[in-house]
């Protein structure tokens, strides 16, 4: 029976961090008895309680940053839309069949709120819900003002962003008081490193209880070494050819 050793945890991902502890924790069921293991083992649990909140919340960072693009592209095109339509209309010279049908667009554009790119990010997909059905009313006009694509690409992006919005508040409920993530790993790590210490201490006064058990986690603390080794060395590798591109 060889003590279990402790490596670098920082080098696993959040996902792998959670799960090899557990993995171990999962072990130490055979050793509820032993008050000290027991007390160790709840407050690492409740530790991994509280780090799947957190990491929900980098999830719903994850979430932002994409509503954040698709919002600003749903600006850009009622920017590119509006700049358009008063284009077509003036250019009559050019194409006087283009002008008064984009003057037609514009009317209807006219009916909604200018600064609906200013509006709240609900308010602002109910906007241009609402005047893509109206545009839907005079597609004739729409497509003689080569408007069309414009108007398509908006409507698009809106309903991309309107799914992301609902699958965030489906996928993602955040405790505001729950502590970042790398203070509760850090919290986690310590109380897991404390816990390994005192197994290694107490194992070899009773082999029969703690050999199977010491031996199992050795053999997942060997495992996860070789997972965050391969992960290092595939960072080098891509960082290497990313040097070479420059």
């Amino acid at each position: 029976m060889s003590p279990i050793p402790t490596f670098g945890l920082s080098k696993l991902t959040p996902k792998q961090f959670a799960q090899f502890i557990r993995n171990v924790l999962s072990l130490l069921v055979s050793l509820a008895s032993d008050q000290n293991i027991k007390k160790m083992v709840d407050q690492i649990n409740l530790y991994l309680t509280e780090l799947d909140a957190a990491m929900g919340r980098a999830i719903s960072c994850e979430y932002t940053a994409q509503l954040e693009s698709l919002d600003y592209l749903r600006d850009e095109l009622i920017r590119v839309l509006d700049k358009y339509l008063d284009f077509a209309v003036s250019a009559s010279m050019l194409d006087k069949t283009r002008a008064d049908q984009a003057k037609v667009v514009l009317e209807m554009r006219n009916r909604y709120d200018e600064r609906i790119a200013y509006l709240s990010y609900q308010e602002e997909t109910t906007a241009i819900t609402a005047m893509v059905v109206g545009f839907q009313t005079i597609t004739g006009a729409v497509e003689e003002s080569n408007a069309e694509i414009i108007i398509s690409a908006l409507d698009k992006a809106n309903r991309k962003f309107e799914a992301l919005y609902i699958d965030k508040i489906k996928t993602v409920a955040i405790d505001p008081k729950v502590r970042q993530t790398r203070a509760i790993r850090l919290d986690i790590v310590a109380q897991y490193e404390k816990l390994i210490g005192y197994i290694n201490g107490v194992a070899p006064f009773n082999p029969v209880l703690f050999t199977a058990v010491v031996d199992s986690i050795n053999v997942i603390v060997s495992d996860v070494k070789a997972l965050a080794a391969a992960a290092k060395t595939r960072h080098a590798t891509e960082l290497e050819k990313a040097v070479q591109a420059v």
